[in-house]
């Protein structure tokens, strides 16, 4: 039996490593570590992955 991931699932997660190192900064690492979430950098986080189509159900094609 052959364990790994496809490549389709490993060039998503290649996409999305890049896509939250690049979303999850120091300042925003910092708010989390002092609060529960909710603060502006989390907010603005949220509306981002809403806005760039990462938030929602997905449906097969």
């Amino acid at each position: 039996m052959y364990l790994d991931y496809t490549p389709e699932q490993q060039a998503l997660r290649r996409e999305l490593r890049a896509y939250f190192g690049q979303l999850v900064t120091p300042a925003y690492q910092a708010e989390l570590a002092e609060s529960e979430g909710g603060g502006p950098l989390y907010m603005a986080a949220v509306h981002r992955l809403g806005a760039d189509g990462w938030l929602g159900i997905g449906w097969p094609t």
